[in-house]
């Protein structure tokens, strides 16, 4: 599961996971060797902008992955994320 957090600030810090406010689960398939993704779109809903990382926790496998990793959520703009699954 993908965890989001957001921080307003000039640098971004580690990653917090955000249990309070996780959105649904995504359910992604995928033969061996191939690709399985979904993706997904996120805006900021006050004004201005958030800055953002978006990634794991210690307990997922290596075979997720999801872009992109951070950048600023921003009122009114959609940001696409690509969340990936190569077992």
């Amino acid at each position: 599961m993908a965890l989001f957090r957001s921080h307003v600030c000039a640098t971004i810090g580690p990653v917090i996971p955000d249990v309070e406010n996780l959105e649904p689960d995504f359910n992604v398939k995928a033969n061996m060797g191939n690709v399985g993704f979904v993706t997904f779109g996120l805006a900021y809903p006050f004004m201005g902008f958030a800055d953002f990382r978006a990634a794991f926790d210690d307990n997922t496998s290596n075979e997720w992955t999801i872009e992109p990793e951070e950048g600023a959520l921003r009122k009114n703009e959609e940001t696409e994320f690509v969340l990936r699954f190569r077992p």
